[in-house]
This record gives structure tokens, C-alpha cells and sequence, in this order.
């Protein structure tokens, strides 16, 4: 059956990582960077590069241990990464805790890459995985296109860090459904 809980659930969590994968960290951080912090474009390059040092690391990592320790509980550390990360990127503004809290969302986005399509496909029967994987990679674009227009929206009325503490609460929203996501 396609209507699976547990697919519905990880096409949720698709949708709200990319969400703020792409309206947060791609589009809102970089402008925070530059209008609030003062950061040149050199720094902002530097800091939004050093996020690829925590994904590589994870990405290289999640796979092998999460056959292990479960892909819900990579699930569960990445979106409460995320959510920390985002509320304290708004009172950690040294250069160097910046760095540190891009390298964590580095961090949870290589776990969610790993993990999360993994769990779409175990949501459902073998012979529907190809529908799945389809059904949740059109989730997690929907959020890829709708978070940088509602970010932007966002930062357009009511300024700069709200954009943070939504996707704050959002990402405690995706840590509620990593605990709801099963196999099948």
C-alpha cells in the first residue's frame, strides 16, 4: 500500500527540511550574515563553505551507522541540530561559534540526505519504492521552492530573525514526526 503513515510522515519531514534547508540556510543566512552581522561576501563564502565540512563528514558516516543504531534516530539528532542550531545562530555571533554552528548544520543535513529517503523507501512495500522515493523527492522540491519565497517574505515584513525562529520551530515540528516515522 502507498498510503503509508510512515511515508506520509517522512514526505512531511521531506518538505520541511527543504523548506528550511533552501529558505533558511541558502537564502536568510547569508543576508543575516551581511546586514546583520556586517560580514563581507569573503566571510559569508567562508562560513556557508565550512557547512560542507559537517555534510561530508556525516554523509560519510550516517550511512554505515544508521544500518546499526536506526535511521529514525539520525532522524531525531538531525532535526534537533537543526532546531538548536537555528535558535542559537541568533545569540552565538562570533565568528568562531558561526563557524561551529555551520559545521552542525553541515552535520544534519548529511544525516537527513542519508537517512531520510532511506526511510521513505522502508515505508512501503518493496514494489512501491520506486512511487515512493518519486512521491517524497516532489515533497521535499515543493519545500525547495516554497521556503526561499516564504523566507524572503518573512524577512520582507517582519525582518531578519523570525526567519530563525520559525525554522526553529519547524524543525521541532520534523523532530516530532522523526519519532512517529516506521518501517514497514
Amino acid at each position: 500500500r502507498l498510503r503509508s503513515w510512515s511515508l506520509m510522515l517522512a514526505c512531511s519531514s521531506g518538505f520541511l527540511v527543504f523548506f528550511v534547508e533552501n529558505g533558511v540556510n541558502s537564502t536568510i543566512l547569508p543576508i543575516y550574515f551581511n546586514s546583520t552581522l556586517g560580514y563581507d561576501v569573503s566571510i559569508i563564502g567562508l562560513l556557508m563553505g565550512v557547512r560542507s565540512i559537517g555534510f561530508i563528514l556525516s554523509n560519510f558516516l550516517t550511512g554505515p551507522l544508521s544500518d546499526r543504531l536506526g535511521r529514525r534516530f539520525f532522524l531525531f539528532v538531525a532535526a534537533a541540530l537543526y532546531a538548536s542550531t537555528f535558535f542559537l545562530i541568533t545569540y552565538l555571533t562570533g565568528f568562531e561559534m558561526l563557524v561551529l554552528l555551520m559545521v552542525m548544520l553541515g552535520v544534519a543535513n548529511g544525516m537527513v540526505q542519508v537517512t531520510l529517503p532511506v526511510l521513505a523507501a522502508e515505508a512501503v512495500d518493496p514494489s512501491l519504492r520506486g512511487i515512493a522515493i518519486g512521491t517524497f523527492r516532489t515533497s521535499f522540491d515543493i519545500g525547495a521552492i516554497v521556503g526561499p519565497v516564504v523566507t524572503t517574505l518573512i524577512l520582507n515584513s517582519m525582518g531578519v530573525l523570525p526567519c530563525f525562529y520559525i525554522a526553529t520551530l519547524l524543525m521541532a515540528v520534523d523532530f516530532a514526526l522523526a519519532l512517529a516515522v516506521r518501517k514497514v
